[in-house]
């Protein structure tokens, strides 16, 4: 008896083939022979629902055990609770990683994980097994009935084709990828199970030219999602670090180095700035800047008990971060803080202008700085929009230390002592060195968002070696991090910084979008720190051609938001909106004024006219008797029901006598009245009677 709908020896050749991918080849072939196995030998179990649910049961129980087994085994727990909690973007990478890693195990390890349930049926008499099996609720509900029917013979769930799909499936996560016979041999297998399945309308040329045309567009698609992974290497990380922790590490940054894809192409709105003098903003916002350099992270913005209060004026908007220096120009900012505290309030690091001074008109509670120029928002709200004041030749940052400020990684020692050597820029001063790297760069290097899958490193370089020496293109990471690197190696402390790139002017104010985001070196050079960008400045031109036609639209939603959450977190002026808001209110007033006599006339008329055969039993003959009641002084109160009101007329007056009349005539009334199925045609002719009779008899009575 053949138990499992699949060809002959097809589910053997696919777990052949994923044995082979997964690297447990002799393990696959076993388990091959036993469930081919089952088409020879004639030895059956007589397997029930309840001995296929235990079956089941256990297989679930081994899928979570494995998932777990799998999950700890990479430290995936720790790494989730840093991914969740926070951390640097080095740790998020390396959460994503080891995450990604442990579920790609897992689907590999999903054959020999439901094995055992495809082999009991293989060697059971049931051809089909029930629903109810694989579902807890429905055994449930089957508990719950007394006498709980059988399932249909025809309806069920036949393991075969559906183990083959795992099988199948699982084989494309190899253990050692790039094996180019697995596509012709995967192809294949498909033909093969699509071949019973094949409609006989159709001609077998018809056939296999489809199969055939769809194994080639597959092909052509696998490359592509191979190229798909790579951008997920450069965007993945940062994608979900950005959705699970929405917010800027300052002690740590991750650069893109090595990897493959673009980079920088959100058009989205972070920043506003508008000049409060007349004059260009400043070309570039700092958010913060690191010492330490191991690829791919830079580090070292300080640990959290580096920052300390920042001073406050009494008006305690006015925060001020150079005490006795002097101000000379100011721009306001306009930005999101994404972080939020325990306690629901925002937080985040703010993107200022070199040699700021104090900032005003910032709503917030905790302001604190530290040793390397970062600004942070510790308790405020979503939106800050606040007054930045600078001068030329001012900062935050400490004074260089040559140990750190001079540090270099040994991996990038030799490519380093190569340019220096190259440039001839040994005993020059600071300045004649920034000219010898600017020119470096802008004669040799060209900028590039994209690194192609032709972007292989040579000779065993590392990243940045290999841009220095060949490749010689890249985006801002790569020349900010050779550069400062090179100055060090020059003897001119630097570090690298990141932040934003100024430039874009819409009106009075200019737009700061996420593909502005830049990086670029702090150098120390005549007793002061300055910022030094060795980009190229075809980076801006070649950013802005990428962007979206669609991005006026997005620009109209942003703004929007914009106003919204100034109005939201009480950065706007009140009085604006309300005068604004109050005019179509009262212009809507004023039209109700003039339009409420109409309504009111309109209304009265429809109530008048209303006619009251519109209501269900309106026209009963019960109602006729009620009124000749009235008239002859037996009035029914207002809250009284009808029935109540026949129980006091029993009491009050000599009406007891009719009791049997009245009780049918309300009876048949309350029916007529409240059941929508009505009354019958003699029902309806005995309420007619029974009203007249109770009319005969009022009539009779003398009217008090």
């Amino acid at each position: 008896m053949k138990t499992l709908n699949t060809p002959p020896l097809l589910i053997g050749s696919a777990l052949a083939l994923w044995g082979w991918q997964s690297g447990f080849l002799l393990v696959s072939l076993l388990m091959a022979v036993i469930l081919e196995g089952s088409r020879v030998v004639g030895l059956r179990w007589d397997l029930k629902e309840k001995d296929f649910r235990r079956i089941w049961d256990f297989t679930t129980v081994l899928f979570l055990a494995t998932a777990v087994y799998l999950f700890t085994g990479t430290e995936g727990p720790g790494s989730l609770v840093t991914l969740m909690m926070g951390g640097g973007p080095g740790a998020q990478g390396r959460a994503v990683s080891e995450t990604a890693q442990a579920m790609l195990v897992l689907f590999r390890w999903l054959p020999l994980v439901f094995f055992l349930f495809v082999a009991a049926q293989a060697y059971s008499n049931t051809e089909l097994i029930p629903w109810s099996v694989l579902s807890i609720v429905v055994r449930r509900r089957l508990a719950r009935q007394k006498d709980p029917l059988p399932s249909p013979p025809h309806q069920g769930l036949n393991m075969g084709n559906r183990y083959l799909a795992v099988c199948l499936l699982a084989s494309c996560v190899p253990v050692r990828p790039g094996n180019e016979f697995f596509y012709p041999l995967f192809g294949l297998l498909v033909a093969w199970a699509l071949w019973n399945r094949r409609p006989l309308r159709y001609s077998f040329a018809s056939w296999a030219a489809l199969v055939l045309l769809v194994l080639v567009a597959g092909y052509f698609a696998q490359n592509g999602f191979r190229q798909i992974v790579g951008l997920a290497n450069v965007y993945g990380t940062n994608w979900l670090a950005q959705f699970l922790n929405r917010g800027f590490d300052p002690r740590e940054t991750r650069t893109a180095l090595g990897q493959i894809g673009r980079i920088k192409l959100s058009g989205k709105v972070v920043l506003r700035v508008e000049s409060k003098d007349n004059r260009p903003a400043p070309p570039l916002l700092r958010e913060a800047s690191y010492r330490f350099f191991r690829f791919p992270d830079w580090a070292g913005a300080g640990r959290v008990r580096d920052f300390v209060d920042a001073q406050y004026e009494t008006n305690a908007t006015t925060w001020v971060l150079a005490p006795g220096a002097k101000a000379e120009h100011a721009i306001t900012i306009s930005q999101y803080l994404p972080e939020r505290s325990e306690e629901g309030a925002r937080r985040g690091v703010l993107a200022l202008p070199h040699g700021i001074v104090r900032i005003e008109n910032l709503h917030a509670f905790v302001v604190s700085t530290n040793r390397l120029g970062v600004v942070r928002v510790d308790e405020g709200p979503g939106l800050v929009v606040y007054d930045a004041w600078y001068k030329s030749g001012s900062t935050l940052d400490s004074p260089p230390d040559e140990r750190d400020d001079l540090s270099i990684p040994k991996s990038e020692e030799a490519a380093l002592t190569q340019i220096v050597n190259e440039l001839g820029v040994a005993g020059k001063t600071p300045r004649e060195i920034l000219r010898a790297l600017t020119a470096f760069f802008f004669n040799h290097f060209e900028y590039s968002s994209w690194l192609p899958s032709a972007h292989r490193l040579r000779l065993n370089l590392t990243p940045l070696s290999n841009f220095l020496l060949s490749e010689r293109r890249g985006h801002c990471e790569y020349f900010a991090t050779a550069a400062t690197l090179l100055l060090r190696k020059a003897g001119v402390p630097a570090r690298y910084a990141v932040g934003y790139a100024v430039h874009e002017k819409s009106g009075r104010t200019y737009l700061v979008r996420q593909r502005h985001a830049h990086a670029w070196c702090l150098v120390w050079v005549d007793g002061r720190w300055q910022d030094f960008d060795p980009t190229p400045g075809s980076w801006i031109p070649a950013e802005d051609s990428r962007a979206a036609w669609t991005e006026w639209l997005s620009d109209w939603w942003s703004r929007i938001w914009f106003e919204f959450s100034r109005w939201r977190w009480g950065e706007a002026r009140i009085r604006d909106y309300l005068v604004w808001a109050a005019l179509p209110v009262l212009a809507l007033l004023l039209v109700r004024l003039a339009l409420t006599g109409k309504w009111r006339r309109q209304r009265r008329k429809k109530v008048s006219l209303r006619p009251l055969s519109s209501l269900p039993g309106a026209d009963s003959e019960f109602y006729l008797v009620q009124q000749e009641a009235a008239r002859r002084g037996l009035l029914r109160q207002p809250d009284e029901t009808p029935r109540g009101w026949w129980r006091r007329l029993e009491r009050e007056t000599p009406l007891a006598r009719w009791r049997d009349s009245f009780e049918t005539m309300l009876r048949l009334h309350y029916r007529y009245r409240f059941d929508p199925a009505g009354l019958l045609p003699g029902e309806r002719a005995q309420l007619r009677e029974g009203a007249q009779e109770c009319l005969r008899r009022l009539r009779a009575r003398p009217q008090p």
